[in-house]
């Protein structure tokens, strides 16, 4: 008998916008369970998560062991997604309704819901990045539920390209993204003389437009977005506005102690209190970035 998994809640967004630190702040809520670092490791096994029954333990909850190696953590675990699907990890296009056959449906529920079952969990918490694969899983689970961490598309331009296994080192034709930039696209590459900022800013403004278009259709109850710059400014407030969205009760005085175990940094913030992007990008680049990515920008309320 295949059971139905009420609310499941997706974690999405671009890489390198705070999904680590989001993760951290509501993943170890008490009815959450999650595919953890293991699932990654063993995608076959959904038994693995029964070793996340560890983090039930208050010696392990309200301190920073659970951070130590060896133990769970939460997971994006592409490889237990693609072990039923095969085209989960690295799609050239955002994954929709019509992707999903009744094998995939019957086999993602099954799983999950031993998941769940293993860890002893009421609800479900995924998390993944890129293409918004909305359609997918609404497909799936009607009732799910999708918050996307967005965070400025200047400064996740200059994080990519600080990070080593960023494929935008191989250019725009080697890519997951997998389609060949328009005219507005090479023309902007163009001018910035192919510059592997324009290539990650270029890769932000694609993945944020597939999820602004494919989350227009959703009900604000099944859709929140949430601000990086916001989470790390107020992150008790927004936190707690999230468990909300999500219908889950939260104990604040518990929730405070797991809430001390984890550190916050702005990592937009260099030490002189200036956006760090700002620091390490030409004004000839940020002007050309201002322009290209202004209406998603806008939309963010990243430009007034």
């Amino acid at each position: 008998m295949i059971m139905n998994i009420n609310k499941p809640i997706f974690v999405i967004g671009t890489n390198r916008a705070g999904k680590e630190l989001f993760i951290k702040l509501i993943a170890y809520h008490k009815e959450l369970g999650w595919l953890s670092n293991y699932h990654m490791r063993f995608p076959t096994k959904e038994s693995v998560a029964y070793l996340n029954r560890l983090l039930d333990f208050p010696l392990l909850y309200y301190t920073k062991i659970k951070y130590m190696k060896g133990i769970p953590k939460p997971s994006s675990s592409y490889m237990f997604w693609n072990n039923i699907f095969e085209g989960f990890r690295r799609p050239f296009r955002d994954l929709r309704e019509d992707d999903v056959n009744p094998l995939v449906e019957k086999k993602i529920r099954q799983k999950v819901y031993n998941v769940l079952k293993k860890e002893g969990k009421k609800r479900f918490l995924a998390q993944y990045s890129g293409w918004s694969r909305i359609g997918f899983f609404k497909k799936i689970y009607p009732d799910a539920k999708f918050i996307h961490i967005v965070r400025d598309g200047r400064a996740v331009a200059n994080s990519l390209t600080n990070y080593e296994g960023w494929e935008g080192w191989e250019g725009v034709y080697n890519w997951r993204l997998g389609y060949l930039p328009n005219e507005e696209e090479k023309n902007f590459l163009e001018n910035v003389n192919w510059s592997f900022y324009g290539i990650a800013a270029l890769e932000w403004k694609a993945v944020v437009s597939n999820i602004i278009e494919v989350s227009s259709k959703l009900s604000k109850d099944d859709f929140l977005t949430i601000r990086y710059e916001d989470l790390v400014s107020e992150p008790l407030e927004t936190v707690f506005n999230i468990f909300d969205f999500c219908e889950l009760e939260i104990n604040r005085k518990q929730y405070l102690k797991h809430f001390k175990t984890i550190k916050i940094i702005n990592a937009n913030e260099s030490k002189f209190r200036i956006p760090s992007w700002k620091q390490n990008l030409s004004v000839e680049i940020v002007a050309e970035l201002n322009e290209f990515l202004y209406k998603e920008l806008k939309y963010f309320s990243y430009l007034t």
